[in-house]
């Protein structure tokens, strides 16, 4: 078996060189950025030997070191070396056609030389910018949405793009030449008044996008950013032709210092790149829309509070409602175990609690005398009492308050009460309204679609059962409320579902007053880790409710559970009612997590958000009757 050895080669010239792959600034440079800067620098030996005698210290500190900054400029970025270059050539292009026959500059040849009158007097150029700024809008726009034409129409974009700004710095550098010639008191660098730096915003600005379009290989923002520069050619024709803005004129002393030649031109560099930003961002709603599936965030936020205020108004006017009310939550012990309950308590536990009718009794005598129209009783389904124990309970506490409306218990607890004593719907509410029951609140509904219900509250009285108890009110003639349990693990779908089997109950009862969207809050319940929705959910839920149950009067923003801040923002989305004083006698909500953690406001106090919203305020009873 042979073997082959390899003997390293001895160094030599012809070896192979390492490659550096990071090549220094310098190094970079080729043959056209060494001739770029030449000419650059020729051009101002020529400025300073030819004009010395007539800068000031500024303007020669201005010269010397403005040279080394567009020669850093061009090397850093190539385009702006044929800018430049195609600028200055331009601009000394219209400067000689200024001069006559007779060698001597004249202002007047601005309308009397072809290529001065239409393309290179510094307002023809200046005009030149804003048509091709407006055409080159329309194009990244174009561009967009154009199938199979995307580059195409991108790259004529561009370029407009790139002839508006050559044409924007050509009209500045002209106009600078034409103020000289009307007189060494009036001649300045254009920076310096409205007209001048919004030209100077639009080339900047530009500039800045042309940079971003070519370092990141997209021109999906043009459209965008293009809007902005085409809104301040837009104000700048306004002030042309409005104002006559284009005219140089003297400018007044705060103008002429040193200092606003360098402010200015900074400020506008912030608001080119602020305006960048904004638009990038801009862009990015709209792609964040654009992926948007749930079809009721597609809606503007603000679009759904107008309509919704609109179908508000209908109702209501600009009234917004609320009363002098305050609870009885009799226990929280309850034969259900809901997922999303963090007010119920196993018998037991140090939290739990039991009234007994002395203990109801108590709390609606600390009320008495204080104006109150509404006792709202709710609670824990108890598995002990039966329904005779609550008929007793609405007697004694309409007998210590008979001016007062008694509106008590959910449709699961009228059910589980109800069918426990062995009678009928029907025949329990007679019983119950006999005793001094006058209304119904909403509770219990939580989400009506059967699938999502088994998983929240598994152990629950049905959908159909909350229903056949205020179908059965409505009968009898007693009003009642809905609600809903939003923002857990539901959808706008079955919001919809929800919202729309009430509207449909609705019309053939007709006996809702009023609709409350509850948010479901997510402390010390088993359903804690889904977190709760934004403020805005809460808003377009108002919004939709409001728009889609346009069968029932009333929509409650309820004050305890949103806070008291959101609940002013949500008179502006349909809401026409806040609910009542309370007088910190609930502790539903505030056990699952709520701001208020003692629930009251005095009448003041609701008329003070209520005219912060810029609505009037009425005091209500449960009937949606005036008070007052």
């Amino acid at each position: 078996m042979n073997t082959i050895t390899a003997t390293p080669a001895p160094p030599s010239s012809t070896a192979p060189k390492t490659m550096d792959l990071n090549p220094g600034f310098m190094a970079r440079r080729n043959v056209w950025d060494w001739l770029f800067a030449l000419i650059l620098l020729a051009g101002t030996v020529f400025a300073w030997v030819q004009y010395d005698s007539a800068m000031d210290v500024y303007e020669k500190g201005i010269l010397l070191l403005t040279t080394p900054s567009l020669i850093a400029m061009g090397w850093f970025w190539r385009p702006l070396q044929k800018l430049m270059l195609t600028v200055g050539g331009l601009s000394l292009l219209a400067i000689w056609l200024y001069h006559g026959p007779d060698g001597v500059a004249h202002l007047d040849r601005a309308e009397a030389v072809f290529g001065l009158k239409y393309f290179l007097s510094s307002q023809s150029a200046i005009l030149w910018m804003g048509v091709l700024c407006f055409i080159a809008t329309a194009f990244y726009w174009v561009a967009l949405f154009a199938k199979g034409e995307q580059n195409a129409f991108g790259r004529i974009a561009s370029t407009m793009v790139w002839v508006a700004v050559t044409l924007a710095l050509v009209g500045t550098m002209v106009r600078w030449y034409e103020s000289h010639l009307m007189g060494p008191d009036i001649g300045h660098i254009p920076v310096s008044n409205l007209y001048e730096v919004f030209v100077m915003f639009i080339w900047m600005t530009a500039l800045f996008y042309l940079y971003y379009e070519d370092q990141y290989a997209t021109r999906a923002l043009g459209g965008f950013v293009m809007l902005v520069v085409s809104a301040a050619v837009g104000f700048l024709l306004w002030y042309t032709v409005a104002r006559e803005g284009q005219e140089i004129q003297p400018l007044i002393p705060a103008l002429q210092s040193w200092w606003m030649k360098l402010h200015v031109p900074a400020n506008f560099i912030g608001y080119g790149t602020f305006a960048i930003a904004a638009m990038v961002a801009f862009a990015y709603l709209i792609k964040q829309q654009a992926t948007e599936t749930k079809w009721y965030k597609l809606a503007p936020l603000w679009l759904l509070g107008e309509l919704a205020t609109e179908c508000k108004r209908r109702v209501s006017g600009d009234k917004v409602y609320f009363n002098r009310n305050f609870h009885i939550e009799p226990t929280n012990l309850c034969v259900f175990n809901c997922n999303f309950c963090s007010y119920r308590r196993p018998k037991g536990s140090p939290e739990a609690w039991d009234y007994s009718l002395e203990e109801v009794e108590r709390i609606a005598r600390d009320h008495a005398g204080q104006g109150v129209t509404e006792v709202h009783i709710v609670g824990g389904v108890h598995p002990e009492h039966d329904l005779y124990y609550y008929v007793e309970m609405i007697r004694r506490v309409k007998a210590i308050l008979p001016e007062a409306t008694v509106k008590a218990f959910t449709a699961i607890e009228l059910s589980y009460m109800i069918r426990k004593a062995g009678l009928t719907i029907d025949e329990g509410l007679r019983l119950l309204r006999s005793a001094g029951m006058e209304a119904i609140p909403g509770g219990g509904a939580e989400i009506f679609d059967e699938e999502l219900r088994a998983r929240i509250c598994p152990d629950k009285g049905s959908t159909a059962e909350w229903f056949e108890v205020h179908a059965a009110a409505h009968r009898l003639g007693i009003p009642t409320n809905a609600t809903i349990l939003y923002g857990h693990i539901e959808c706008v779908e079955h919001r919809i579902d929800h919202l729309d089997r009430l509207r449909r109950q609705q019309d053939q009862t007709g006996g809702f007053n009023a609709f409350i969207p509850l948010k479901y809050r997510n402390f010390g319940n088993r359903m804690s880790e889904i977190g709760e929705v934004s403020v805005t959910e809460d808003l377009r839920m108002l919004a939709m409710s409001r728009i889609y149950l346009d069968n029932i009067p009333h929509i409650k923003a309820y004050w305890v559970m949103y806070g008291k801040a959101t609940t002013e923002l949500a008179l502006a989305f349909g809401a026409d009612d806040i609910d009542g004083t309370i007088d910190d006698t609930t502790k539903i909500y505030s056990m699952a997590g709520a701001d208020d953690q003692r629930p009251a406001m005095t009448t003041e106090e609701m008329r003070r958000i209520v005219a912060a919203a810029g609505y009037r305020a009425v005091e209500r009873d449960t009937f949606y009757r005036e008070i007052g």
